[in-house]
């Protein structure tokens, strides 16, 4: 009896071995895997938190820190970082998080952060970046891409700005610059600005509504437009060192062309409504009864089935 339980007992011990390898407390070192996005985008003056997530590592004690890297510069170590979260997996294997706290201003728009990671399982440190996309939180909104006028008309050019603080702007400080660049050309001539609550119109007729620029309007009014002006408005907002930007192409039609164009569009219309209405009024035609003229025969009392056809309305 002894020696047939000697197979059964390996295998048991066997068995068991390989479920402590499994379950049991690891020997072997597991190299972490670190998730951090190529870039992150945020809005000036807002605090945001960069996450740097470390997983499946082991054995549990691992370093994470952070560094801030400027173009041009050396990097240096950032000591605002939250201690981070650990957690383990069912497998032993165990995962960290560490959380970075920012609120960037436009300056920092650029900057590079690393996540740099030491662990057992590591002969040098492993690292992750992330570049830093910060956005203005002034911003200019056009109406559009494109705006056709009659040559000869007055027009209104729609710019509006607004900012994501929480104060609201201060209007005082608020500067608006028109520009224009023709379609042929790569350079910009000034055509109005507002500096100090002074405005200069560069070219004649230009303005805005000053009391409308309290509420984050900047539209840009010009009288008798003529063809030469036809090109790439930009419109530029500035509260210093803040500046928001928006274009919109102008296009100018002559009269001649825009009548023309304006009377094919009426001739299609009317030719269309003119063969809908002939259409609902000839398809109104009398019904065509159908009935059969062959003789029945009919016996007293009998009960006899008829049937017609109308078609044709």
């Amino acid at each position: 009896m002894a020696n047939g339980g000697g197979p059964f007992l390996a295998a048991a011990v066997i068995f068991l071995g390989l479920l402590l390898s499994l379950w049991g407390p690891r020997d072997a070192s597991v190299q972490p895997l670190i998730l951090l996005p190529p870039e992150t985008v945020v809005q000036e003056k807002k605090v945001y938190t960069l996450e740097c997530i470390v997983a499946r590592f082991y054995p549990e004690p691992v370093q994470i820190i952070w560094k801030k890297v400027i173009p041009g510069t050396h990097s240096v170590n950032v000591d605002n970082s939250e201690v981070f979260n650990m957690s383990s997996n069912n497998d032993g294997t165990f995962n960290a998080t560490s959380h970075l706290i920012l609120q960037p201003l436009l300056e920092d728009n650029g900057t590079i952060y690393q996540c740099v990671v030491a662990h057992k399982s590591l002969l040098i440190p492993l690292q992750r970046s992330t570049t830093l996309i910060v956005k203005d939180s002034l911003q200019a909104k056009m109406d559009g891409k494109i705006q056709v006028v009659s040559l000869g008309g007055n027009v209104i050019i729609f710019c509006e700005f607004s900012s994501s603080d929480i104060l609201p702007l201060d209007i005082r400080d608020i500067e608006i610059r028109w520009f224009l660049r023709s379609l042929n050309s790569d350079k910009e001539i000034k055509v109005f600005e507002l500096y100090r609550g002074h405005q200069t119109a560069f070219r004649p007729g230009a303005k805005i509504s000053m009391s409308r620029r309290r509420w984050g309007d900047a539209s840009l009014y010009l009288s008798h437009i003529q063809i030469q002006e036809r090109g790439e408005y930009r419109c530029e907002v500035i509260q210093f060192p803040r500046r928001a930007q928006g274009t919109i192409i102008l296009d100018v039609v002559e009269h001649g062309n825009y009548a023309i164009f304006s009377g094919l569009i009426i001739t299609v219309i009317l030719f269309v409504l003119v063969g809908v209405i002939w259409f609902l009024h000839f398809r109104k035609v009398k019904p065509m009864l159908f009935l059969s003229l062959e003789p029945e025969y009919l016996i007293h009392k009998e009960l006899k089935e008829f049937s017609f056809a109308i078609s044709g309305f």
